[in-house]
């Protein structure tokens, strides 16, 4: 998704329309090689739409938005549009009584939409989704004050902020120049407000210049200069902003050349690589780590870190991740269920030695050893694997940092992380774990839960690397299902297992369905079901030597969607068969 940042239009009885649309037309043509046709934009313009609030100028304002939204709509035909307006101070008009009040302002939203909401003292803040984000659009002008920018902060808090929320403001944060008293006032609020909620980003205008800075671990505070008003010393200019999963990607500033007339760009923001995330939320940060993921596909050195007290750690697990609590179960289990080769819980125990008994004893132990390390891998089983079936989760530390072991600490090193689907089945089980040594040290009462991943990424379905019940049947087994005719059965199995294909890549089951089938498949299409199989063999060791090259997802998705299709394939033959007497 991108957004168009403008501000500041000033229009007033002294600007040439027609001029103004030769600037749009020529700020459309420069932003179609930076948008594809198929892209989504919010076009956010952030007050001071008239000048010195005249409300006569709103139809000249109106007939230019108007155009430049039919221009920019007729180009990103396959995407989506949509516009977001606050009030500046400049948009204060007197009414009837002289008062100054936004009431030509609203007038001139409804005549651009008339679904649009309306601004007023009892409501300056206005939500919507768009594209996956929250956009929190804010008015900082009050009736009768144009002097300086204020917020309804009793408002602000009951808004809704998820890990995807944008805010559009129209005065800045912080003052620019010695000049500049009309920032927002108890702007420390505001900031807080930003830091506490992990906004992705505050677009505010009246700067009349580009500014940006960083507030908190990673909220942009972004300002655009003028769009059209004249100002010393400073060229009319837009933001083009591209927003990737929870953060600012990109920005690109336009400026106005006016000797050439054209738009120059600029890249004046790039986001540097830093897969950090911090917060006080299990499931927040599961989903901006997720939506990052979605964005970026691969998110290599991911580290993350929530601090909760145990009960808020245990509510948030079983109110957010309670349906993954059965998996994680099964992976802490001390022997494998048949879904699975191994499990962490095995691998965590050693010479018929409990984890959780061995973690309790050492930390308990010794005053001054306060932390202990559980491995669940071995230098030989990484040197002799070859990357295959060499477990992901490879060690677990557990600690405190002082006698009174009141804070857990849990660090878990990882090699690989699916985020989606694994990512909340880890967390489940560290929940878990911390449950099993508070039953063993019950002065325990906040948790500290930290993750290194050397890489992480995340797949619409995976499985886990649980087995598919296919997987667990011999070749006897599936003769039986044929012999009595239950293509149906035949259907669901193969359905369950394109639905996990992805985690446990072995021909054993395929070849086992290839031999049933040539004993006990005697309907009419037995030479095509067979031809099938070996197509489909042949395809699963293709996707089998790419992942052993390869371990990116994204990278080997054309070897394993044709599998997928040709297993497709497989169950409409065999259905069939249903109807073959």
């Amino acid at each position: 998704m991108y957004i168009l940042q403008i501000s500041d239009l000033h229009i007033a009885h002294n600007i040439h329309i027609d001029t103004l649309k030769k600037k749009i037309n020529s700020l459309v043509t420069i932003l179609k090689q930076y948008i594809s046709e198929d892209s989504s934009i919010a076009c956010c313009i952030l007050g001071d739409i008239v000048e010195q609030g005249n409300a006569s100028c709103y139809q000249g304002a109106k007939e230019l938005i108007t155009e430049f939204l039919e221009k920019l709509q007729s180009y990103s035909k396959n995407g989506q549009l949509k516009l977001f307006i606050v009030p500046g101070n400049h948009d204060l008009c007197n009414n009837e009584n002289g008062e100054k009040t936004l009431d030509h302002f609203n007038e001139f939203l409804a005549s651009l939409q008339s679904s649009y909401p309306l601004y007023s003292d009892q409501h300056m803040i206005q939500e919507c989704d768009f594209c996956g984000y929250h956009f929190i659009s804010l008015s900082s002008v009050k009736a009768q004050n144009h002097k300086y920018g204020e917020l309804a902060y009793d408002q602000l808090i009951k808004c809704h902020t998820p890990p995807n929320t944008v805010m559009l403001v129209h005065h800045s944060l912080i003052s620019s120049d010695n000049d500049d008293d009309a920032v927002i006032r108890n702007g420390y609020a505001l900031q807080k407000f930003l830091e506490d909620h992990s906004i992705i980003a505050l677009l505010h205008g009246h700067t009349h210049g580009y500014k940006r800075y960083t507030v908190g671990r990673d909220c942009q505070v972004i300002g655009v200069g003028p769009m059209f008003k004249s100002v010393p010393d400073i060229s009319n200019q837009c933001n083009l902003i591209n927003i990737s999963g929870s953060k600012v990607s990109k920005i690109i500033t336009f400026t106005y050349q006016a000797d050439r007339e054209v738009w120059d760009s600029t890249q004046t923001y790039l986001h540097e690589e830093n897969n950090n995330y911090y917060g006080e939320s299990l499931y927040t940060l599961y989903e901006k780590i997720l939506k990052d993921a979605e964005s970026d596909f691969l998110l290599p050195n991911l580290r993350f870190q929530v601090k909760q007290t145990f009960e808020e750690f245990e509510q948030e697990i079983l109110s957010s991740f309670s349906s993954c609590l059965n998996d994680a179960r099964d992976w802490q289990s001390f022997s494998p269920p048949k879904s699975l080769d191994y499990t962490h819980g095995e691998l965590m125990c050693t010479n018929n030695i409990q984890w959780h008994e061995f973690a309790i004893k050492k930390l308990q132990e010794n005053p001054t050893n306060k932390r202990t390390i559980i491995p669940l891998i071995t230098k030989e089983a990484s040197f002799q694997s070859g990357d295959n079936k060499l477990v992901s989760f490879d060690v677990v530390q557990f600690g405190f940092m002082n006698d009174l072991k009141e804070d857990l600490y849990i660090t878990v090193y990882m090699r690989a992380l699916e985020v989606r689907h694994f990512l909340p089945i880890n967390l489940c089980e560290t929940y878990l774990m911390a449950k099993k040594l508070r039953e063993g040290i019950p002065t325990i009462k906040k948790v500290t839960v930290c993750f290194f991943v050397f890489r992480a990424e995340q797949k619409s379905d995976y499985g886990c690397y649980r087995k598919a019940e296919i997987d667990l049947l011999s070749e006897s087994n599936l003769c039986k299902i044929l012999s009595k005719r239950d293509f149906p059965k035949i259907k669901v199995l193969l359905q369950e297992k394109i639905k996990i294909a992805d985690t446990v890549v072995d021909e054993k089951w395929l070849q086992n369905l290839k031999s049933a089938v040539f004993n006990f498949y005697e309907e009419n299409n037995r030479d095509s079901v067979l031809k099938k199989i070996e197509q489909s063999l042949e395809l699963l060791t293709n996707l089998k030597k790419a992942r052993f090259h390869c371990s990116d997802y994204s990278r080997t998705q054309s070897e394993e969607t044709q599998f997928l299709v040709a297993l497709e394939e497989l169950i409409n033959l065999f259905s069939r068969g249903i109807f073959n007497e």
